[in-house]
C-alpha cells in the first residue's frame, strides 16, 4: 500500500480513537452479576505516521496498571475495544492493521496471554466492535466489507467465541453499531443512525422482530438486571440511562464529553472516559446514580479508551 494511503489511514484509525470520534465502534459491555475485578481498557496515542493502542488492566483505583497487549506478544500491535467475558477470564478485542484497512476480532485470557484471531477473514471482511452473549460462549460484532476499517459502521453479526462454526447475521446494517446483550440473555441493544444523530435500538436477542427505537444514543451496556441501559452520544456525550420497559424514563448522569459507560458487575458504580479537558480521555468512575464524579487515570501522552469491567466471581478470577 503506498505510504500517503498508510498515513490516511493512521489519521481515520485515531479519529476513531480520539477524544470524540468513537462513535461507530465502540462496543457497549453487557454486566454480569458478581464482584468487581479489574478495569480493562486501552491507551491509544502516536502520531498519524505512527499510532499506537494497546490494552491494559488496572484495579479500580486505577493503580497496578498493566499492559496486556505486550504480556501476550503483541507489544507492535494496534489493540482496541476490549470486552471482558461474563465469567471475567477471557477478553474479546480488535487488532486493526492499517496497511491493510483491516480489522479482526481476538481473543486472549484476562492476563494477556494466548492471543487468538477468531475472525480469520481479513480478505472478506472487517470485524469490530465485540462484545459477549451472556452466557460467554458467542460474541457480537460488527462486520463491514474488507478494506473500509475504520468506518460508519456495518451489520451485527454472532459468531462462536473460540472462532468454530459459521457466523450469523442478525441486522442488515449498514451502518448498525455497539452491539450488547442483555445479561438475561433477551434482548440486543444496538445504535444506528437514524436522520443523522445514532438512536439507541433493542430488539429480540435471535435477531427476530422490529427494533424498538428508545431515542438518541449510543454506545448502550446494559445493568446487571437488564432493566436498564447507560448510554453516551456518539462523542459528545452526555452520559444517560433510560428504563427499557419505559423508554421516556431517561436520567442524565454526567455533562457533555463523556463517553462509552459501562456498568460495574454490581451494578453501584458506572465507568466510563472523561473527555471533557481535552484530547487525552481518562478513565473516570461515578456512582451508579452519577454522584462521586471522579478520574482514576492521569495520562497526559494517550488517551484512555473504552473501558470495561471484569466480574470476579470467585477467587480462580484474576
Amino acid at each position: 500500500m503506498p505510504i500517503w494511503r498508510i498515513a490516511t489511514a493512521a489519521t481515520a484509525f485515531l479519529s476513531v480513537v480520539g477524544a470524540i470520534g468513537i462513535a461507530f465502534a465502540a462496543p457497549a459491555e453487557a454486566a454480569w452479576l458478581g464482584n468487581n475485578g479489574k478495569i480493562v481498557f486501552f491507551k491509544a496515542g502516536g502520531s498519524q505516521s505512527a499510532p499506537t493502542a494497546q490494552i491494559y488492566s488496572m484495579d479500580s483505583n486505577g493503580q497496578n496498571q498493566t499492559n496486556l497487549s505486550a504480556a501476550g506478544g503483541g507489544a507492535d500491535q494496534l489493540d482496541i475495544q476490549p470486552s471482558v467475558s461474563p465469567d471475567g477470564k477471557r477478553i474479546a478485542f480488535v487488532r486493526a492493521d492499517l496497511a491493510t484497512l483491516s480489522a479482526q476480532i481476538w481473543v486472549m485470557k484476562i492476563d494477556g496471554s494466548h492471543q487468538t484471531n477468531i475472525s480469520n477473514d481479513a480478505a472478506l471482511a472487517n470485524e469490530s466492535g465485540p462484545a459477549w452473549t451472556e452466557d460467554g460462549s458467542q460474541i457480537l460484532f460488527v462486520k463491514q466489507a474488507p478494506g473500509d476499517f475504520p468506518g460508519a459502521g456495518g451489520s451485527i453479526w454472532i459468531r462462536r467465541a473460540n472462532g468454530k462454526g459459521t457466523a450469523r447475521e442478525l441486522t442488515t446494517g449498514p451502518n448498525d453499531a455497539n452491539p450488547a446483550m442483555s445479561p438475561d440473555g433477551d434482548l440486543l441493544a444496538f445504535s444506528r443512525p437514524v436522520g443523522g444523530p445514532r438512536h439507541l435500538f433493542v430488539m429480540k436477542a435471535d435477531g427476530n422482530g422490529t427494533p424498538t427505537d428508545l431515542g438518541q444514543g449510543a454506545k448502550p451496556d446494559w445493568s446487571p438486571d437488564s432493566r436498564r441501559i447507560v448510554y453516551g452520544q456518539a462523542g459528545p456525550g452526555p452520559i444517560m440511562v433510560v428504563t427499557v420497559s419505559h423508554p421516556s424514563q431517561k436520567e442524565t448522569l454526567t455533562g457533555p464529553f463523556n463517553e462509552a459507560p459501562a456498568w460495574s458487575p454490581d451494578g453501584t458504580q458506572i465507568v466510563y472516559m472523561d473527555c471533557t479537558s481535552g484530547f487525552n480521555c481518562q478513565i473516570a468512575l461515578m456512582s451508579a446514580t452519577g454522584t462521586n464524579q471522579h478520574d482514576i487515570t492521569n495520562d497526559q501522552a494517550v488517551t484512555d479508551q473504552k473501558p470495561s469491567w471484569q466480574p470476579r466471581r470467585g477467587r480462580g478470577d484474576r
